[in-house]
């Protein structure tokens, strides 16, 4: 869990903050190893954080990391993408079919 995390600070650091906005949804792309990692953490019992995959759009996967701040017991969501092309493609084959949300409605 600390290496998943040490990871995903060091992919925003050197990654930048390339946002976009797709179904109502800013979310921000990540490297295929950084989703797979996060992947992997999907319904695993965490007191802090909270991963779901939310599903596929335009050519993308977006995953769906909650995390609670300590000061007022807030969820606050962070959305991240990879392109599916950029997947391996038996681990590609594996995410569900789900089509994502609009959650600006």
């Amino acid at each position: 869990m600390r290496l998943a995390l040490f990871a995903s600070v060091t992919a925003l650091l050197l990654g930048g903050c390339a946002e976009q906005q797709v179904s109502g949804i800013k979310a921000r792309h990540i490297s295929p190893m950084e989703f797979t990692s996060r992947y992997h953490s999907v319904d695993q019992a965490g007191t802090m954080m909270a991963t779901s995959y939310a599903g596929e759009s335009d050519g993308r996967a977006f995953l769906r990391v909650g995390s609670m701040s300590t000061l007022s017991r807030k969820w606050n969501d962070q959305w991240y993408y990879v392109q599916l092309t950029e997947l391996e493609p038996a681990f590609r084959s594996s995410l569900p079919k789900k089509a994502l949300q609009d959650e600006s409605k």
